[in-house]
């Protein structure tokens, strides 16, 4: 189900809702506009060395039990980058700086509590740094280094992770995706 098949009353007033196009709605007794509208998410490739990464296999919904590259949504006020690196610390127990912003990606297939939301995801860089002990919080049920070429053979069912890979593989590769 779409966000754009539950809304059914404006959040300022409460009246009905007309629909106008795909992602707008007016409210037929104020008149204000609400708009369906992707939800900022901030990705993080994180880098041992000079051939591995991490992935992190989700210990909740959605895609419980399959593998993950940490992050989540970007709250008001912060900024992709103070996301990613709060995500890290509540993720894995460890602090990061972030090196780089790789790109963003729209995946269509996040589907939570029945609703499929549309995220835009902000994909970012680190690098692990020294000898940091990663000590995985709730989210994560286990995590793994491996080599990066790797990657995408990996139990990965989100569409979001796997353009994260690809748009990370296509940038800090040096042989061409099969």
């Amino acid at each position: 189900m779409k966000p754009q098949d539950i809304y059914k009353y404006c959040l300022r007033c409460g009246g009905g809702l007309k629909k106008l196009d795909e992602i707008t709605f007016q409210c037929e007794k104020c008149k204000n506009k609400m708009f369906v509208n992707p939800e900022p998410v901030a990705s993080v490739i994180l880098e041992k060395g000079e051939n591995q990464i991490l992935l992190a296999k989700r210990a909740i919904e959605p895609a419980k039990d399959k593998w993950d590259v940490p992050g989540g949504f970007i709250k008001p006020g912060e900024t992709a980058e103070q996301a990613g690196v709060r995500e890290i610390k509540e993720e894995l127990g460890i602090t990061i700086n972030i090196i780089d912003i790789i790109g963003t990606v729209a995946p269509q297939d996040y589907t939570y509590q029945g609703i499929d939301n549309p995220h835009l995801v902000v994909v970012l860089r680190t690098r692990l740094q020294g000898n940091e002990t990663i000590k995985p919080s709730d989210d994560v049920s286990e995590y793994k280094f491996i080599d990066k070429e790797s990657a995408l053979r990996e139990n990965i069912q989100l569409d979001g992770t796997k353009m994260a890979l690809e748009l990370y593989l296509k940038r800090y590769t040096l042989k061409p995706l099969e």
